[in-house]
């Protein structure tokens, strides 16, 4: 999840591979993870268990990004002996350092109603999961758009109108830009105002959906934790601070 004392080492290497584009050009809507879904991008070795893939294969296409046709082959044995849907399988070649395509992978966007992708720079040293949004949209055929920006896709949450959140980390790892230059890229590439909040926990990763998310346009979920943890106050207090602001609908969150 964090970086190895091997990768702390190479920290110049975020990004060496990163492709930056100019923004796009249209009306811009940032789908939310909550929309109905045509899909899920997984990578192979896996971080789950067969049985969610063959949960998932149910009702959406699984896309598995693998090395190569020898991991193509070790991933499809696995996945018949376990029950998934072949009918809904797809797999892209490539490599990869991680399994964490949640934090690496594509961010969808529509651009006058037609999907893109718009890529950020992966905030770790790992620089095969960081291009693995432009091997998508080859394999697609769909537009990548590469942010000037490291961030990562734990760390954000999009209400899919209008309007995404994230942790300070977006801030602090971008320390050559402004947080008014940081808010403008993720207008110019989303189309979203951006929320940036404090950090509500005294240590991890500190990506919002560690703590936060969007369940519909107008229902935010927040973890709950016992008294007795360090960051019940504060999870608490922005529970509280997110109850009083205002949704795409007019309305105030519903916070669960």
């Amino acid at each position: 999840i964090g970086l190895t004392d091997e990768e702390k080492s190479r920290l110049d290497e975020i990004g060496i591979n990163h492709i930056v584009t100019e923004a796009p050009e249209g009306v811009l809507r940032n789908c939310a993870e909550w929309e109905p879904s045509e899909g899920v991008i997984i990578r192979y070795p896996l971080g789950i268990s067969v049985a969610v893939v063959a949960e998932m294969s149910e009702d959406v296409m699984v896309t598995t990004i693998c090395a190569n046709s020898s991991y193509e082959n070790q991933a499809r044995t696995q996945y018949q002996s376990g029950g998934v849907n072949m009918n809904n399988v797809q797999f892209i070649h490539a490599p990869t350092n991680s399994w964490w395509t949640r934090d690496y992978g594509p961010w969808f966007i529509y651009v006058d109603e037609q999907m893109a992708i718009v890529d950020h720079e992966y905030n770790r040293p790992r620089p095969y999961d960081d291009v693995i949004p432009q091997v998508i949209g080859n394999e697609w055929g769909m537009d990548v758009y590469g942010m000037d920006l490291t961030h990562t896709g734990g760390n954000h949450m999009s209400n899919g109108l209008g309007m995404s959140m994230s942790t300070e980390l977006v801030y602090d790892e971008n320390p050559y830009l402004t947080e008014d230059e940081v808010d403008s890229i993720m207008l110019a590439y989303l189309g979203n105002d951006y929320t940036v909040l404090d950090y509500v926990e005294n240590s991890g990763i500190h990506h919002i959906d560690c703590w936060a998310k969007f369940l519909g346009p107008q229902t935010i979920l927040v973890k709950d934790v016992p008294s007795s943890d360090p960051a019940y106050a504060r999870l608490n207090a922005r529970a509280q601070w997110l109850s009083m602001q205002i949704s795409a609908w007019g309305k105030p969150y519903n916070v669960v």
